[in-house]
């Protein structure tokens, strides 16, 4: 799907499989497709891709929105909230 330069990419877990040189060869290839504009929707439980993948962030539960804003404010918050329930 990365082969081709769309204006928005929808990313469902992706990153979660495949071997180390397969997730830093995704994770390249993102990187190139902000650079050139190209807006993310990444669907992901791993704090750490959202990290390095998303500026901002939204956190939802039960299709309720719980916070959006700065991805690492939005993590934080749901971190605690993992760990509290």
């Amino acid at each position: 799907a990365v082969h081709i330069e769309p204006d928005i990419l929808l990313i469902d877990e992706v990153l979660s499989v495949g071997d180390i040189k397969f997730k830093v060869k995704c994770h390249n290839k993102l990187a190139k497709l902000r650079e050139k504009g190209t807006a993310f929707v990444l669907v992901s439980h791993n704090s750490h891709s959202v990290l390095n993948i998303c500026n901002h962030s939204l956190y939802l539960a039960k299709g309720k929105l719980i916070l959006a804003g700065e991805t690492e404010s939005v993590i934080r918050k749901y971190e605690e909230d993992l760990y509290l329930n």
